[in-house]
């Protein structure tokens, strides 16, 4: 059977070329949905409800909108402690509800064509390596909600690493918020 067919029995999972991702246009689409319900009822929800929404390999998924964005120099040889405090972070905001944290370790920082470079932008000295890190979060307030959350969880008050040095220098911290407008 083919696409066409598909869709008209309203089977169609997906789009024939290209990488199987559509943002959510003005297009009518007739896939189905991971639960069984066309696009186009999901899409009418989402639009209803105020929600971005995208197409991916035929579903339709809620767009997270806001991401705070760290770059950070860690010596190299407090990685490990690093990462052992970024993973218990890591379920700190993803148990208030965050929708994503990622701790990345820098691997290729000297690319030739780029103007400034991520160890610049920390000072990294010889002996420290930059580590990139995001929080993805549904919207701002979203955002706001969750870190609030963080904030007083018993974990951020009576950690026992709480009077222990940080594995990096919080002066040299860059950090942000971000509002996302291309999801892909």
């Amino acid at each position: 059977m083919n696409a066409i067919c598909l869709r008209e029995k309203g089977l169609f999972r997906g789009y024939s070329g290209g990488s199987g991702f559509r943002t959510g246009s003005g297009a009518d689409r007739k896939a189905l949905v991971g639960t069984g319900a066309p696009v186009s009822d999901a899409r009418s929800r989402a639009m209803k409800a105020g929600k971005p929404y995208q197409y991916s390999m035929g579903r339709v998924v809620s767009m997270r909108g806001y991401v705070d964005g760290f770059v950070l120099a860690v010596p190299k040889k407090k990685i490990r402690s690093y990462r052992r405090l970024a993973q218990k972070a890591g379920r700190i905001w993803r148990k208030h509800g965050a929708l994503e944290y990622i701790e990345a370790v820098g691997n290729d920082l000297s690319p030739k064509w780029a103007g400034i470079k991520f160890p610049k932008t920390v000072r990294a000295r010889p002996n420290e390596t930059v580590v990139f890190s995001y929080i993805v979060f549904k919207n701002r307030k979203h955002r706001d909600m969750v870190n609030g959350k963080v904030m007083k969880d018993p974990f951020m008050k009576d950690a026992p690493e709480k009077d222990e040095p940080m594995p990096f220098d919080m002066k040299r911290m860059v950090y942000g918020g971000f509002r996302v407008i291309v999801e892909a």
